[in-house]
This record gives structure tokens, sequence and C-alpha cells, in this order.
């Protein structure tokens, strides 16, 4: 790194800090310079060591003309804690009023200030407040319902610092925050909160920050994103591409076999409907040839059961979605060659024949799935359990 960067990095160290240039540099190349590190590192070293006044003991000299009953003793010296020790910090971040959802979201604000040092920090790392659902999640649910808007699902972990960088990068770009407010209902919430546990459970979440969609007419799933991975241009091509496709949940037609009960914490199929479905198009399938599609020389006799793994336990349990806005769950092994899921779709959908009028997309990381090689399997192409795919006209 040039001198010029560095003392680039210096100078915004001091500012935010407001410490010397000595201790910054000492911290910037103990970090190799990385700046967030740094920063990280200096607070952690002066929240340990609290920082004390002195007060001097200011006394008089008593005048000889008085006398002593009418001195009265001198004011002691007063010494208290400006800064509490850092665990301290912490611990308060992270205990989340579970009395009032409502209290526990505003409450944040105080408690994500401790991060910080200094009125800079404060802007840096705050949450948003004026586009974010205050109520818990069924009412933001209703909300999202009435305004015909999609929820767009936040949950945070105060001490892990990818949360902070969404408030930093994500939710502070213009661009971001005019979606929001024009097609998306946020909920943003804290992992410890009652709230928090009781969608993390329900949806089994197990990575922080999370970030995804949410059906509000059933609770499905539709997006989620690896935030780990997730910058903000991804970000907003991505929601930008799928509200393209989707520009609200009432004009996504079609029931949902994904069912929400917020009195339990598991998903559950209605396995009669996926039978009933699924039986249906095999008995159509047996009374109609096989199409033949040039692009992927499918011969006559081939059909997209012959491709079908092996029965385990690790199914993958698909949702599809078509361009006309239906949907359909399609429970395959997760051995089963990508084949046999372009063909069931080409046999059961003429108008969406993968490779000749439609595009089949994976939701994140977003893949063309038509450009990978068919005969490898749903699991070696990165297809996890109830992924979303959807159809893209050519």
């Amino acid at each position: 790194m040039g001198k010029g960067s560095q003392e680039s990095l210096l100078e915004q160290f001091v500012a935010l800090t407001g410490s010397d240039r000595k201790l910054g540099r000492h911290l910037l190349e103990a970090s190799n310079w990385n700046l967030e590190l740094a920063l990280n590192m200096h607070m952690d070293n002066g929240m340990q060591s609290a920082v004390k006044s002195k007060l001097p003991v200011l006394t008089e000299p008593v005048p000889k003309s008085e006398s002593l009953e009418q001195i009265r003793a001198p004011i002691a010296p007063k010494r208290e804690v400006l800064v509490s020790d850092y665990s301290g910090a912490i611990n308060r971040m992270v205990s989340w009023n579970e009395q009032q959802t409502l209290e526990g979201q505003r409450s944040t604000v105080s408690k994500m200030t401790r991060w910080s040092i200094g009125s800079a920090f404060d802007n840096l790392f705050r949450p948003p407040f004026e586009l974010m659902f205050e109520g818990n999640f069924e009412s933001a649910r209703s909300a999202a319902h009435l305004q015909d808007r999609w929820l767009l699902v936040n949950i945070q972990q105060l001490t892990e610092f990818n949360s902070q960088i969404l408030n930093r990068d994500l939710w502070s770009n213009h661009d971001v925050k005019q979606l929001i407010k024009t097609r998306l209902i946020l909920w943003q919430m804290g992992h410890e909160s009652s709230d928090g546990k009781r969608y993390i459970n329900f949806y089994h979440v197990n990575t922080f920050p999370h970030l995804s969609i949410i059906d509000p007419r059933t609770g499905e799933k539709i997006i989620e994103w690896n935030c780990r991975q997730l910058n903000t241009k991804q970000f907003i091509k991505e929601i930008e591409e799928f509200l393209k496709i989707q520009s609200s949940p009432s004009k996504s037609k079609g029931a949902a076999n994904i069912k929400f009960n917020v009195n339990t914490t598991d998903y559950y199929l209605d396995q009669s409907e996926e039978h009933q479905m699924r039986a249906a198009i095999e008995a159509s399938l047996c009374h109609q040839p096989v199409k033949t599609d040039n692009v992927n020389n499918f011969s006559q006799n081939d059909s997209w059961r012959s491709y079908i793994g092996a029965k385990n336990d690790s199914n993958l349990s698909l949702m599809i979605r078509y361009p006309d806005g239906k949907h359909e769950s399609v429970t395959l092994p997760s051995d089963s060659k990508l084949r046999a899921l372009f063909m069931y779709i080409g046999e059961k959908r003429g108008d969406c024949q993968i490779g000749i009028k439609c595009d089949l997309f994976k939701t994140y990381p977003k893949t063309n799935l038509t450009e990978c090689d068919q005969d490898r399997t749903l699991d070696a192409i990165g297809i996890k359990p109830r992924d979303t795919l959807y159809l893209q006209p050519k």
C-alpha cells in the first residue's frame, strides 16, 4: 500500500476516534492497514479501561472573623465511570426487550450506539428506523398483504459485524430506500427478541444476518440471501429482477404448498394435494407422447422419470415459478439428474421448454441452470432443499 493511502487511512482513523496519530498508526500497522479492524481493536482496548474524572478538591482559607460553627464541611470529591466496560456494553446490547416488540425495536437506537465512539459512528451504523415496520411479524405480514407488497425480513445479531455492515451499506443506499418505500415492507428484528426467536425457529435460520422475502399471504419464503457474500449492487440487481417477474403478491397466481402456522415451528406440506397433483401429472403423461427437444437431444422414448435418482433421506422440495405467475412444489431426490427437471417442466408446460423458450434460474446465488451440464445431479450443481427456481422467457 502506498504511503499516500496509509496517510489517508490514518487521517480517517484519527477523525473518527479522536485518538493521536501515534496510536492510530500502531493499530493500523497491527491490522495490516485494515481500517475497520483497526477501529474494532481501538474499541476493544479503549472500552476496557474506564475513563475516570479527576476532580480537584477546592478549599478556601477560613476567615478568622467567622466562627467554626458557621463553616460547613467541604464537598467530598466525586469520581464516576464515564464509559462502562466493553463486556457490559455488549451484554446490554444483546439484551432485547422481550416484553413488547415495539419497545425492542426502538431500544435498538441506544444499544447500537454503544458500538460507537462519537456521532460519526452513530450515523455510520444506524439502523434504518425510517424504513422499518414497527410491530410483530404477523402485523408486518398483515400490512404487506393489505398494501399488496412483498415482506422483506432482516434478522440481526448485534454482535455480528456483518449486521452492522447491512445498516451501513445496504439500508443507507438511495435506490434500496426507494424500493422499500414503494414496493416492499421491511421488518427488522434482533435474534434475541421473542419475535426474532419465533421467526428463527419457524424458518430454521442458522446464519446471521438473515435476509429474505416472504409472501405475506402464505408465509412462504420466496428468496433468501447469503449476507456474508452480498453486496449492495448485487442485492439491487436481484431484487429488481425478482420484482420484474413478480411485481406484487397479488400477481403471483396459484396457491403455495408451504403453509404458515404461528403455533408451530416446522414447515409442512399439504401431502394430499401434492400426491394428487403428481398422480395427475403422471397419469396425463402416460397418455401423451414425450415431446422432442432438439436442443437437449431427447429421444421419443425419453421420460423425465428415467433420470430420477434413488429415493433417499436427502430429497429436495423445490418451488418452481413460471413466467405467468403460477408456481408449484416438486420433490425430487438430490441425486436426480438436472435433465429430469428440464424434461418435467417441458412436458408439463409446453410454453416453457427450457433452452428454447425459457431459461431456468436458481435464485441465490443467481445461476442460469440452462448453461449447466444436464447429466450432473441436482446436488452437484448446488441446488439446496427448498430452493426457489424461476423460469424467465428468452
